[in-house]
């Protein structure tokens, strides 16, 4: 902490401190006469005139001395610096104020948000510059922005803009948003300040790159005081990703609890015209789910919404997901091993709900908008069967009697696989289930639709069991040999060691293998929702549809789901023609339409790292380098510093009417 002298010129003037013991040392006031007759008189007269020697003028002299030193030091204006100094009184300042309107920001504590105190604490700041000062105001965002371009000194217009600004659905950007802060100030002359107003919420804060050049002060003014008790809808999936017409489906609704305390909330789900609800407990800091069942009786994309019972921050109490329900899987077959293929295929027909096309080895090496594909051979070079598993595909895969070292290529084992060779044991095998409690032998659980693993095989690949570790072994032989085994990596690969030929084996005939081979590919299909697809977005991003054919602005339609229309502008280049939102929506549900008709649908949902309204302590945001308050005339006071004039008039007074009482006490003394 430090003192400044406003009007330094008038510094030598505290030498008048000096001016009231003077006056005690040389003054001297008229003795009394008095008629003696004796030296008792005169001795009593030199004690009354030498004043400095006696006691009650030490406190005369102590208060006098106060008064003249409070008097000059009321001309000299002092200022009072404490912790560190900002700023000087006559240093122009170039202050950049870094306004938080992220989402967590409209939590709503007492009688305002977060958000309108931060701008009301900005404002306060901006109102202590002088009109030599320059000032800016960077907007956390999404895409962070400035109102100025460059700093700026219209003041006024900066204040009107934290009085209409509003607070978004975002998640902020800081490293973004403090690069931009640092660039407006580069090469400006004078002091450089940084002023950052947040709720600093912890999920966001703590990671965040915060730091800045040594010539630049940083100043912190954390917003909010409470801890932040919310709950909110993170996620909703659904099982299976796309369901089938007349097929039921699950619907998952992540909730969570971001309070020190387990609480009962209520989840209720929309979907076409149903309407359900569901109570559900949620642990302390944790997260429960919400489950529905409900089948779309008809293909198409269908908005669900899920929506929680309102507490005091309701912008994470609604999520948007789509659900494309198909009328048929996608289905090609690589007949490379003729009969086995035939077997396949006359499944996939009496099942219904396959659209089933031939591949050539040469397809598989381009690119292939399959929802299964049925191999069976040796896989052609190139053809990369592991990453169609990884992008989602499912591939079921009979080897066959084919050398197996070149068709193994890329699949995914945990160790290379030795002595792998074809046998024909005259006696035959039987098959036995191993994962019996599998999602694939569901259906089977209660013995009504029979014994998936009855059959015997008279021809089959030896492969050992190692070929099963990291992955799922569904059926195997009774010499423990696998027969069945799923490696998921992203979709599903099936390694099949059961031949269909009526030469190797009877499974084809038995009436297991139908359902047992639907479920295996319905069961394939990965739960969806579990990251951001081309129709989801976040605030702060604008949605679009793109057309490949000319089409007109007037033609093209963006509404909510409630009718209302929102504007929309035309990107065009030589090959398309994409319409965009011409500002970033709100959290909702969106459809497209052409002339009329329904195109599709986008979503924005609440961003989830912005739930979670916990906030870094005073402390831990006051690092080296930085300084933390909780308020705009704090930071006021610590960049033009605290002015002791007003407090020194009031001693001044007071050491006035103290001198009085003590005189009055003297004379009757």
């Amino acid at each position: 902490m430090n003192f400044v002298l406003t009007n330094v010129v008038l510094w030598p003037f505290l030498a008048l401190v000096l001016v009231p013991l003077l006056l005690h040392l040389f003054a001297r006031s008229k003795p009394p006469q008095y008629r003696f007759s004796s030296l008792e008189f005169i001795l009593r007269i030199i004690r009354q005139t030498v004043r400095i020697k006696r006691p009650q003028d030490w406190l005369l002299l102590l208060i006098r001395t106060l008064l003249f030193a409070a008097i000059i030091l009321l001309f000299l204006q002092p200022l009072f610096f404490s912790k560190r100094r900002l700023s000087g009184p006559f240093e122009r300042k170039n202050v950049v104020l870094l306004v938080d309107a992220t989402a967590s920001m409209g939590y709503t504590e007492g009688a305002q948000t977060r958000f309108a105190s931060a701008c009301a604490h900005a404002s306060e700041i901006l109102s202590g510059l002088s009109a030599r000062d320059a000032a800016n105001i960077v907007w956390l965002r999404a895409k962070p922005e400035s109102v100025f371009p460059d700093m700026g000194v219209n003041f006024a217009y900066l204040q009107t803009a934290l009085r209409q600004a509003r607070v978004t659905a975002e998640a902020g950007n800081p490293n973004e948003a403090m690069r931009l802060a640092i660039r407006l100030l580069e090469g400006a002359e004078g002091r450089r300040e940084i002023c950052i107003l947040s709720d600093f919420q912890k999920s966001v804060w703590e990671t965040a790159d915060v730091s800045v050049p040594r010539a630049i002060d940083l100043v912190k003014v954390k917003i909010g005081r409470e801890p932040g008790v919310n709950g909110a809808i993170a996620e909703i999936h659904t099982d299976p990703a796309k369901p089938l017409a007349n097929e039921d489906v699950t619907l998952h609704a992540e909730v969570y609890n971001f309070s020190p305390q387990p609480r009962r909330r209520t989840v209720y789900f929309g979907v076409q015209e149903s309407r359900q609800s569901q109570d559900i407990m949620i642990p302390a800091w944790s997260r429960a789910t919400a489950t529905f069942r409900h089948r779309f009786s008809a293909p198409g994309v269908f908005p669900v919404t899920a929506t929680l019972s309102e507490d005091s921050f309701t912008g994470d109490d609604s999520r948007w997901a789509l659900v494309e329900v198909r009328d048929f899987l996608h289905v090609g077959i690589v007949p490379q091993e003729p009969l086995t293929a035939l077997a396949w295929q006359k499944a996939l027909a009496a099942l219904g709900w396959a659209r089933i096309e031939t591949l050539s080895t040469n397809d598989l090496s381009g690119p292939l908008p399959f929802d299964v594909i049925l191999l069976s051979g040796t896989p052609p070079p190139g053809a990369n069967i592991m990453e169609r598993v990884r992008q989602g595909c499912t591939v079921v895969w009979f080897p066959g009697s084919t050398p197996f070292a070149a068709a193994w290529q890329g699949a995914p084992v945990a160790r290379p696989l030795q002595g792998v060779r074809w046998e024909q044991p005259p006696e035959g095998r039987k098959l036995r289930l191993v994962a019996d409690k599998d999602e694939v032998f569901r259906l089977f659980a209660d013995g009504e639709h029979g014994d998936p693993a009855r059959g015997k095989v008279c021809g089959r690949l030896v492969i050992p069991a190692t070929a099963a570790e990291g992955a799922d072994l569904l059926l195997a032989y009774d010499d423990n040999v696998p027969a069945l085994i799923r490696f998921r990596q992203g979709g599903c690969l099936f390694l099949w060691n059961l031949p269909l030929q009526p030469e190797f084996s009877d499974y084809a005939a038995q009436i297991e293998y139908l359902p047992l081979f639907a479920e295996m590919l319905l069961s394939a299909r990965m739960p969806g929702g579990h990251g951001r697809d081309s129709t989801d977005f976040l605030p702060g991003e604008r949605i679009g549809w793109r057309f490949e054919s000319d089409v007109t602005a007037s033609d093209v339609k963006l509404t909510r789901l409630d009718g209302s229309a929102l504007p929309v502008q035309e990107q065009r280049t030589p090959r398309d023609v994409t319409f965009v939102s011409s500002d970033p929506p709100e959290p909702g549900v969106y459809a497209w339409e052409h002339q009329g008709r329904r195109l599709g649908y986008d979503t924005v949902n609440f961003p989830v790292i912005e739930s979670d309204l916990r906030t870094l302590s005073l402390d831990s945001i006051e690092t080296q380098g930085s300084v933390g308050v909780t308020d705009g005339h704090t930071v006021r006071q610590l960049r033009d510093g605290v002015k002791l004039w007003p407090a020194l008039l009031a001693l001044a007074v007071v050491l006035a009417l103290l001198e009085g009482v003590v005189l009055l006490w003297v004379e009757r003394s």
